[in-house]
């Protein structure tokens, strides 16, 4: 297994592929309205421009088994891991990894936005909910987060 921070067209190209064919399973208050938020969201010609943030990505071989991005503003916008590598402390890694570059660039307070399905694994790593209840984002059911002590 190996780590690579930053974006080539190779790494865009295999998130392109995983998002597009594993996000059909989100949390959907609106289903038709979130499928197409990530249809427009996740095209290839706009991951491409993640060049300018933190891209974390685990390989295996020549196979992506997880990824993360966060903004250099403080935002983390995407931890993913692949089914069949859940459970093996490859989204801890990828977060942990992010949150560093976040501290290093100065922020105090970093941000996320998840899932229900995942709310327990953000708290595990410290960070609280910004809100009791999940927003409804373009159709996808989202827990707003805070993380000020790392």
């Amino acid at each position: 297994m190996q780590i690579k921070i930053g974006i080539s067209d190779k790494i865009a190209g295999k998130i392109y592929k995983l998002l597009t064919t594993t996000e059909k399973d989100g949390s959907f208050e609106n289903k038709a309205e979130g499928l197409s938020f990530l249809e427009e969201t996740y095209s290839l010609d706009k991951i491409k421009l993640w060049e300018n943030d933190y891209v974390v990505s685990y390989w295996e071989d020549e196979t992506l088994s997880a990824f993360g991005r966060a903004k250099k503003d403080g935002w983390i916008t995407h931890i993913y891991v692949t089914s069949e590598h859940q459970k093996q402390g490859l989204g801890s890694k990828i977060l942990s990894a992010l949150e560093e570059k976040l501290k290093k660039d100065g922020h105090k307070e970093i941000f996320l936005n998840t899932e229900p399905k995942a709310l327990f694994f953000y708290k595990r790593h410290g960070w609280v909910e910004k809100t009791a209840n999940p927003i409804n984002y373009h159709g996808i059911l989202l827990i707003p987060m805070v993380k000020s002590k790392f």
